[in-house]
């Protein structure tokens, strides 16, 4: 498909034997020009363009199976779509449903890693814009109140809720 990608990595003459086998090219091994790893390396792109004539035709999960069968490290690349269609994620709770006053209720991806003595959690949605600002600039950063109050009403920075009463 278009802007599909599987990523292909051929670390030895063993696994270029292998790829030329499973594209149907065995012509290609006995080829001067791919003759080596260096020979590989110098036509590159004659590689490349060989080897996508032939991804074209196929499905990328389709392309990394049969990759990976034979010994080569091949990697279907997901999209967003692809990520909040996986089985497997949605199957080990990856995804995360959150309500942000502004936007709604959405799903988000959650932690890719399980602690088991520290587990992820998730406190609160994404702050509002603005929503930070007095944490990090009067409470972290130690800023005046008087150049706090200066920041906002120029404009420099934006409040969640700004009122001038707060800003001292």
């Amino acid at each position: 498909g278009d802007d599909r990608w599987v990523t292909i990595a051929v670390r030895s003459d063993d696994e270029w034997r292998a790829l030329c086998g499973v594209i149907g090219r065995t012509d290609l091994d006995s080829d001067p020009r791919f003759a080596s790893e260096a020979w590989r390396v110098a036509n590159r792109a004659e590689i490349d363009a060989i080897v996508t004539s032939w991804t074209r035709t196929q499905e990328m999960h389709s392309v990394m199976r049969q990759l990976q069968t034979v010994g080569i490290a091949a990697g279907a690349v997901s999209d967003a779509r692809d990520m909040a269609e996986d089985e497997h994620l949605r199957a080990r709770d990856f995804y995360i449903e959150l309500e942000h006053p502004d936007a709604g209720r959405h799903i988000y991806p959650g932690q890719a890693i399980r602690l088991s003595a520290t587990p992820a959690a998730f406190r609160s949605d994404a702050p509002r814009h603005g929503g930070d600002t007095r944490a990090v600039l009067r409470d972290l950063l130690g800023v005046s109140a008087a150049r706090y109050l200066s920041l906002i009403e120029t404009g420099a920075v934006a409040e969640d809720h700004p009122t001038h009463e707060e800003a001292r």
